[in-house]
Order: structure tokens, then C-alpha cells, then sequence
């Protein structure tokens, strides 16, 4: 989906070697600090993707936040580099490769997640009270998509934005 890739690509931007440098003098007791997640998450359509991250097994993000907890705690962090695929099911790979004389080492975090408007696998026939937080997040973000293209067809039509009133057409005599 572009929204994962672009977040992501964001993402990287704060975690860059410079970045990383910067946020280290910001966190606190170990722990990254919010502006990392703010950044993240502040501006138009994050909101959905903060959304569809709190929506990943707690495990996942638990290792994120490890990882990038980690890394503020060394003496010179390494730069992260963020990427996200899809996939069946949630999953994380990493990889880091230490400084060397001759080049900068860094962390490379791949990122796999069902798209996030598609319903897990595992709520297929459950009633809607009983699905998981994961496809609750994916019905709604459908229901704004569909609700966007609505208004947008109507704009485009040179309508005012909402739906369009029923009025009786004159005939010209």
C-alpha cells in the first residue's frame, strides 16, 4: 500500500545516523523519545497509520520499540532503515552490520503486515463485535475511502460536497 511505504520512507528520515545522534540526546532513561512517534504520526492520513501500527501484535512493536531503545543506548548510534512489505500475516526480519574502518554500518528493520484495509484472515464469519482490532481498523479505513470517493465524484461532477438532493426538473414551454 503507498500510505506503508510512504510512512516508512518518513520514518527513515528521523533515523538516519545524524538523526539517531539527535534523538539520543533527547531520550530519556533509555526510552526513545515521543517526538520520534509524533513525528511519525502529525500531519494528514498519519493519524491511519499510527492507527494500523497500535493494531500489530503487541510482540512486533515490542521489538521495535527494543530495538530502537537499543540503539540510543550506544555510544554512537547506528542509522535504522525502515522498510515495510505485504504479507499474509505480521512478521519483522533484521539486520545490522557494525561500523567498520572503510564504511558506516547500520540497521535495516523489513517490516511485513496484511495491507491495512484488508481484514485478517483470522475474522473471516466472525459477527463485527467479534473481529479483531486489526480488521476493526481495516473496515474503517475502507468506510473513509469510500466516503473520500463519494465526495470527490460529486466535486468533480461540479456538485457541492455531500449528497445530492432530488429536484424536479422544469420543462420549458
Amino acid at each position: 500500500m503507498p500510505q506503508m511505504q510512504t510512512m516508512f520512507a518518513e520514518l527513515n528520515q528521523y533515523t538516519t545516523p545524524e538523526g539517531m545522534l539527535k534523538l539520543k540526546g533527547q531520550a530519556k532513561g533509555g526510552q526513545a523519545p515521543t517526538e520520534l512517534r509524533q513525528r511519525i504520526t502529525a500531519g494528514r492520513g498519519r493519524a491511519d497509520f499510527a492507527k494500523a501500527i497500535e493494531a500489530w501484535p503487541s510482540g512486533i512493536r515490542a521489538m521495535m520499540r527494543a530495538l530502537i531503545n537499543d540503539n540510543l543506548e550506544r555510544e554512537v548510534p547506528l542509522g535504522m532503515t525502515w522498510m515495510w512489505k505485504p504479507a499474509k500475516d505480521y512478521e519483522i526480519q533484521v539486520w545490522e552490520v557494525a561500523d567498520s574502518a572503510t564504511t558506516h554500518g547500520g540497521i535495516s528493520v523489513l517490516l511485513g503486515s496484511p495491507f491495512p484495509m484488508e481484514d485478517h484472515p483470522v475474522d473471516i464469519g466472525k459477527p463485527a463485535h467479534a473481529v479483531s482490532p486489526a480488521t476493526k481498523l481495516a473496515r474503517a479505513m475502507r468506510r473513509k475511502v469510500v466516503a473520500k470517493r463519494v465526495i470527490k465524484s460529486a466535486t468533480q461532477k461540479g456538485e457541492k460536497k455531500g449528497p445530492r438532493k432530488a429536484t424536479k426538473k422544469r420543462r420549458s414551454v
